[in-house]
């Protein structure tokens, strides 16, 4: 049996680690664009490393903003 170190996060400590709106965090699981557990109607839980590499993943992806003159 192999041995996993999965950390679930809760949703209020996840938008605290990333410093983004829990709202926002949200909308993404609802858009189903993040990963999560849900726990009864409205409780999320999160790996926090699966949210992490996602995340870099798509920021390495992402066109980079233009600039303005």
């Amino acid at each position: 049996m192999s041995e996993t170190n999965t950390k679930l996060v809760t949703l209020s400590q996840l938008a605290a680690h990333l410093r983004l709106p829990a709202a926002e965090l949200r909308l993404e699981v609802n858009a189903e664009r993040l990963p999560a557990v849900r726990i009864g109607k409205r409780g999320l839980l999160f790996d926090l490393e699966r949210v992490e590499r996602l995340l870099s993943e798509r920021a390495a992806v992402a066109p980079a903003p233009e600039a303005r003159p």
